[in-house]
């Protein structure tokens, strides 16, 4: 799995950034839209390969430090979520 370029966990319920899956590297792109997180962990900022990245329609409220980290993200969706603000590097 450490190849692994896509991974669509939407619609699972997860309440919390699956455990382990800042170990692949090679993700480009990550559907997380659908579940119930509301606290975002500093492990997604280590995706640094994500180009696109869904977290819509969850229960956050703010984003994790180290955004700026993904520089190769190309599209991010945020919507549906509880999001007072967004972070000054976007």
């Amino acid at each position: 799995l450490l190849n692994l370029e896509k991974l669509n966990v939407s619609n699972n319920r997860l309440i919390t950034f699956p455990e382990g899956m800042s170990k692949l590297i090679q993700l480009k792109e990550l559907d997380l839209s659908s579940n119930r997180l509301e606290i975002l962990t500093p492990e997604l900022t280590g995706l640094l390969n994500l180009e696109k990245l869904n977290l819509s329609n969850n229960f956050f409220d703010t984003l994790p430090e180290g955004m700026s980290k993904l520089i190769q993200l190309k599209e991010l969706d945020l919507s549906g979520n509880k999001l007072q603000k967004l972070p000054q590097v976007l």
